[in-house]
């Protein structure tokens, strides 16, 4: 009763009603095709996805492998295979340069995934003959930068930086003696001249070796594109141990950035790369998940009590908890944001469980927008649409769709509501002042939907184990909430 009871408090407290649906049940039944690496480019909506049933490709199980849609069900289509048989294209690092589209994916000559170009179509998409794979690429000005992570020369050259112009892919510009070797792909635009980059910098020992020139390890570093030269800005975690830098995001020309768990910024300077002390001061740690909207700065942050939405103003210089959640699970968990129409779409779990859910932000507050579709991720804006990855229980991870334009404020009926016969057993009676036609859905005790339908003849009917369930009624913008007994 406990559990049914909090289910109640919830479903009420929800003020807004979300028209998620499933975009395209790719691999049929509740297999997942698991959608990922969404990506538009020239009106077209490019993702990784897998039909191993074979329902949309021939019935053949070609692996997870490069998809396309218009944006409509007939208009979604395996738009590649880049390995052959039944293994997976490893699809990756979408960017747009030049008026092209790049990405990774299987080589299947060289056995390995390489740099793919592309104008949209899949004749015109070819390798580039580069020679390297990369991850984590950024355009800055007329170039491409990127981690190159197999080529390797006489010293140890692996994981060093490389440029592209369009026509050729080469060492980053560097007027020193040795190298750059970056970790993990972590780069970030300061301006149109300069780059911060997680790294360190390397140089021969005279052994055919080589050596930290700063006896710093990995650290934030600026290049600068004009001078073609690198400074090392902090020693954050002094010595020969690294910082453990991530999540490099630019806002009003600073790059904040995640190192040691707690928030840290730079512009670009030695002494201008700093702690932000409001988080700091506050207890805010474990910084994760970082995206820059309107001014400020969104995170994943941790001051004890779970991780939750933070939001930093550095015109205010302060950092505030926006989500506050709270119940069985303290851990909000947000991620992949999207902005739209005055308001940040992300993923996040909600008070009562540790399923991934819809949510937005004003800058202000959150709102849960569904309580349903879970495994919410890879949340891009496509034609006017939300488009991500969720599982409704059912068919699996499939592709979903959000119109935030039927987003609408509920309230609760003011009219009498009644059911009947309540306890049921195969059909219940809906009894009201309605104005519009009512829409229904019948909910267990950990929140799952289990029937969804339109009101027909005042009747809902039912074939429900016994036990004890919520039905939500929804009518002309309207909501109301009963308790469902079933024998």
């Amino acid at each position: 009763m406990k559990q049914l009871y909090t289910l109640f408090l919830f479903l009420i407290s929800c003020t807004l009603t979300a028209q998620v649906t499933q975009f395209i049940d790719i691999n049929a039944g509740s297999g997942n095709s698991s959608p990922a690496e969404l990506y538009v480019f020239n009106g077209a909506l490019y993702f990784y996805a897998d039909d191993s049933g074979g329902t949309n490709t021939g019935g053949v199980d070609l692996g997870k492998e490069m998809w396309i849609t218009d944006g409509t069900v007939s208009g979604t289509n395996l738009f590649k295979e880049f390995r052959t048989g039944s293994g997976n294209g490893t699809v990756d690092n979408f960017f747009e340069f030049n008026g092209k589209l790049y990405f990774t994916a299987w080589e299947q000559n060289e056995g390995i995934t390489r740099i793919f170009e592309s104008d949209g179509t899949a004749e015109n998409t070819v390798y580039t003959n580069n020679g390297f794979s990369t991850v984590s690429p950024i355009v800055v000005g007329s170039k491409a930068y990127m981690i190159n992570t197999t080529t390797k020369t006489s010293i140890d050259t692996n994981n060093s930086i490389y440029e592209y112009d369009g026509t050729t892919f080469q060492p980053i510009a560097d007027v020193g003696s040795g190298f750059p070797q970056m970790s993990g792909g972590n780069i970030a635009k300061l301006s149109d001249t300069e780059l911060i980059i997680y790294m360190r910098y390397m140089v021969g020992d005279g052994n055919g070796g080589s050596v930290d020139a700063n006896n710093s390890n990995y650290e934030p570093f600026l290049y600068d594109i004009t001078s073609q030269s690198f400074t090392l800005l902090k020693d954050i975690d002094p010595g020969n141990s690294s910082s453990s830098m991530s999540n490099l995001t630019h806002l009003d020309g600073k790059v904040y950035f995640e190192a040691e768990n707690d928030l840290w910024v730079t512009d670009g300077t030695p002494s201008g790369t700093i702690e932000v002390a409001a988080a700091t001061n506050s207890s805010v740690t474990n910084i994760a998940n970082i995206f820059a909207w309107e001014g400020k700065l969104f995170f994943d942050g941790d001051d004890g009590t779970g991780d939750q939405l933070w939001v930093y103003n550095p015109s205010a210089d302060n950092v505030v908890n926006i989500s506050n959640i709270s119940g069985t699970n303290s851990n909000h968990d947000p991620s992949d944001y999207a902005v739209y129409n005055n308001y940040l779409y992300y993923s996040g779990k909600d008070g009562q469980g540790s399923e991934k859910h819809l949510f937005r932000t004003n800058g202000t507050t959150v709102k849960q927008l569904d309580n349903v579709i879970k495994d919410v991720d890879e949340i891009v804006v496509f034609n006017n649409l939300l488009y991500f990855e969720g599982d409704d229980g059912n068919t699996g991870n499939e592709l979903y769709t959000l119109d935030p334009s039927t987003l609408s404020v509920d309230q609760v009926f003011t009219s009498a509501i009644s059911i009947y016969p309540n306890p049921s057993e195969a059909f219940v009676y809906v009894k009201g002042d309605f104005k519009d036609k009512v829409s229904y859905g019948i909910y267990n005790i950990n929140g799952r939907q289990l029937q969804k339908g339109v009101v027909e003849n005042e009747t809902i009917d039912h074939n429900l184990a016994s036990g004890m369930y919520l039905l939500k009624l929804v009518s002309d913008n309207k909501t109301a909430i009963k308790k469902l007994i079933v024998r």
